[in-house]
């Protein structure tokens, strides 16, 4: 069962996050950046379908210190 109420068919729902990372990774991981003392923005647009069916995209967006 999903614990969430969904977005009502034919709405549109924006929801945006703000995260940090104080103590994250140090180095390099191929190409993922390292997570220490990194910041997140993100948004999260998501569309009714159906009473209980919904489709969601995300835009992320980083930055780290250096």
């Amino acid at each position: 069962m999903y614990e969430y109420d969904t977005v009502p068919k034919g709405m549109w729902n924006l929801e945006t996050h703000l995260n940090y990372i104080g103590s994250g990774t140090t180095s390099f991981d191929g190409p993922v950046a390292p997570t220490n003392n990194q910041s997140h923005f993100t948004f999260q647009l998501t569309r009714g379908l159906t009473d209980h069916f919904e489709l969601a995209g995300y835009l992320v967006l980083a930055r780290r210190v250096g």
